[in-house]
């Protein structure tokens, strides 16, 4: 079944209309600024220009003047610090944004990363001992610690400090740290709970600088890893995340430091980059360091003040990139053999599958190559040693997975994680009680209204006005990313130039004009369905608008989400 498109009213407001004069753009795109909340000149100007003036003051965070004491006193005392971070993406910029900060201020610093197939997810008792090892009077938790009750008992057992830095949800008790920097704590008052860990971390160096009076600039250095992060963890592009992240993609393509650009080559992108770019090109061979091997790679990259060496080492990480590829392609079709072949799989609500020798590296993303392509919630596990299980859940727009977890936490041992994705640990025994008890909770969810069997109109714009000015103001809307999506436009009465063909048998590739306007290039991807409609002509199409970058050249194009013809309901 199509979707059904859903329009927004034929008439814009008055006060939409005078924006538009005022600002001097296009009505759809003076509607565009209504539907995000934004209403007068004043606003619009402080959305279209997002100024770190604007970021929230960090002492806001519940223990931040605890956290900023405890780590200058461990300053003064000479005390080393170890930084303990996860192993994806922000969790390594995490370690690197606050190693690249702290030891310019003279401290005292290491850092670790626990192995992903030996010690799993989180603070370990492995990496406690490797602190008490090394000397460390304080960790700090990065990107992880806001359940680890236990791990962190055993640090202050030892003699030492744990500072938690982290985004994750809270159980319902948390570690004795020294300090938790979470503005997901409840009585964290904090006005914005969706910063990435890096994030978080950003405003703890913030606080820092403010105390030591650190030059601004020096701060503003930091940004580009804030942005990897923030557009890698998949966060809400609004608020404080959307001003970190339109600093850190101009700090990034203008300056980028020497691992990025080494990153950036290798992932042969052309600046400038996107939030896209960033989630589908550089974020990926970061993570390969952590899901194929050793994640301290991707924090020596990061980190590297040497250009042969970070061409080096991005080489090495995409080259793991292309073996997490190769396997994640292998296991997913393995995973989608063993769903289907489940009896009544199709009615099922979720995915809960579990193998014996798949790679623990890549089931985050088997999880949500299933979630996506069935459109329903996925957890994979896989056997981490003999009679444990391990892995991955990901889950679809408007369905808890964190918090469906914590309705089977009886048959879990930890877990953890966000509403969309989530870590988890079991006892093999418990595989079969915990797949029917989650399948139960699951059954009394609305897929279909979660996944959404509507495309959301921003406005009909005529086909004559979608130009290189219109582009323009419309990438004033950037960074686009989830909480800031890429606004869908459509356009009716459409024909086609006359040279509509499909590529690789599954998609369209054609022009379109309307009323004798200038035909423009448009990609129907998974559509080739649509051929006999595009070719007849008088069709409707929504898209979004993007330029097309091809050997040094730009051209607008627009991605066309579907089409309608004479033949479909009424668009």
């Amino acid at each position: 079944m199509r979707k059904q498109w859903q329009w927004p009213p034929r008439e814009l407001p008055p006060s939409t209309q005078e924006l538009a004069r005022q600002l001097a753009i296009h009505p759809a795109l003076a509607g565009l600024l209504h539907s995000r909340g934004i209403q007068d000149q004043e606003a619009a100007q402080a959305f279209f220009s997002p100024s770190l003036d604007a970021l929230h003051n960090p002492f806001l965070l519940k223990d931040m003047n605890k956290a900023v004491n405890r780590l200058l006193a461990a300053r003064e005392a000479g005390e080393k610090v170890l930084l303990y971070g996860d192993y994806d993406v922000d969790g390594t910029c995490c370690i690197a944004m606050l190693y690249d900060f702290l030891s310019d201020l003279s401290f005292s610093l290491d850092y670790y990363i626990p192995n992903r197939h030996i010690e799993g997810y989180g603070l370990s008792l492995k990496g406690i001992e490797y602190a008490r090892e090394q000397s460390c009077g304080l960790i700090i938790s990065l990107d992880c610690g806001i359940r680890a009750v236990e791990p962190v008992a055993a640090a202050r057992a030892g003699g030492m400090d744990v500072i938690i830095c982290d985004h994750h949800l809270p159980g319902d008790v948390l570690p004795d740290a020294h300090a938790i920097l979470n503005p997901k704590q409840l009585d964290c008052p904090y006005p914005f709970d969706q910063l990435s860990a890096c994030g978080v971390a950003y405003k703890w160096a913030q606080a820092i600088a403010h105390r030591l009076s650190v030059p601004s600039d020096r701060l503003e250095s930091l940004l580009d890893l804030v942005a990897l992060s923030t557009a890698s963890d998949i966060v809400p592009l609004q608020g404080e995340n959307r001003i970190l992240a339109h600093h850190g993609l101009r700090r990034l393509n203008r300056q980028p430091r020497l691992g990025v650009k080494a990153l950036i080559h290798v992932a042969r992108k052309e600046p400038p980059l996107s939030i896209s770019d960033l989630v589908f090109g550089l974020g990926p061979r970061l993570n390969a360091a952590g899901r194929m091997a050793d994640a301290a790679l991707a924090v020596r990259l990061l980190l590297s003040a040497d250009e042969s060496a970070a061409h080096q080492l991005a080489g090495h990480l995409d080259h793991r990139n292309e073996v997490r590829k190769k396997l994640d392609r292998e296991t997913f079709a393995q995973a989608q053999e063993q769903f289907e072949s489940e009896e009544g799989w199709e009615q099922k609500p979720a995915i809960v599958l579990a193998g014996t020798d798949w790679h623990k590296g890549i089931l985050g993303i088997v999880a949500s190559r299933l979630s996506e392509y069935y459109h329903r919630p996925a957890i994979v596990l896989t056997e981490h040693a003999k009679g444990q299980l391990s892995g991955s859940g990901r889950s679809v727009p408007g369905i808890d997975l964190c918090a469906t977890l914590s309705t089977c936490a009886e048959h879990l041992g930890r877990f953890g994680g966000h509403q969309q994705a989530v870590g988890l640990q079991l006892d093999a025994s418990k595989f079969e009680d915990f797949r029917d008890a989650l399948l139960l909770q699951a059954s009394r969810w609305n897929i279909e209204k979660a996944v959404g069997s509507s495309l959301e109109i921003a406005a009909e714009v005529p086909l004559a006005d979608v130009n290189a000015g219109f582009y323009r103001d419309l990438q004033r809307f950037a960074p686009f990313g989830p909480g800031n999506p890429r606004p869908l436009f459509a356009s009716r009465a459409l024909q086609d130039s006359g040279y509509v063909r499909v590529l690789k048998n599954k998609h369209l590739k054609f022009a379109v004009s309307q009323d004798g306007s200038q035909p423009m290039d448009a990609i129907a991807f998974g559509q080739a369905d649509r051929l006999k409609t595009v070719a007849e002509g008088d069709f409707s199409i929504c898209y979004v608008l993007e330029e097309n970058r091809w050997k040094g050249r730009r051209q607008l194009q627009l991605r066309v989400r579907d089409i309608l013809g004479p033949e479909d309901s009424k668009a």
